[in-house]
């Protein structure tokens, strides 16, 4: 894996430890963070599953948008601006990568990262 994270920019790194950190971060504590690296030959997928309340199939369009959070109980009681993935999804797009965000079957949100391998 060390030699997939050398092909792996700075700025991009830094958008996937975001992702690492809003999954711990919307993850009940006794839910585990479930992270799925899977290197392919010409890209590198890494999903993060929490098992957080997710993102309604609805909103996932809108929470890329700068400053847009959720407005629940839990969003309420968390801090951020609403810049998180609108950074991380611009950040892979300068990669030519992508970021997308479904429902886990666990019930949150899985946030996957697709990178092309330089």
């Amino acid at each position: 894996m060390s030699d997939t994270v050398d092909h792996i920019s700075g700025q991009t790194f830094h958008g996937r430890r975001g992702r690492i950190e809003n999954a711990f971060k919307y993850s009940p504590d006794d839910e585990p963070v479930h992270i799925h690296i899977r290197p392919e030959p010409h890209r590198i997928r890494v999903a993060f599953d929490d098992g957080g309340t997710g993102i309604p199939s609805h909103q996932r369009r809108e929470v890329i948008k700068k400053f847009r959070r959720l407005e629940d109980e839990i969003r309420r009681k968390t801090d951020g601006t609403g810049l998180g993935l609108y950074l991380a999804d611009s950040i892979f797009r300068l990669h030519r990568g992508q970021l997308t965000l479904s429902h886990s079957q666990r019930g949150g949100t899985v946030v996957e990262t697709v990178l092309p391998l330089v």
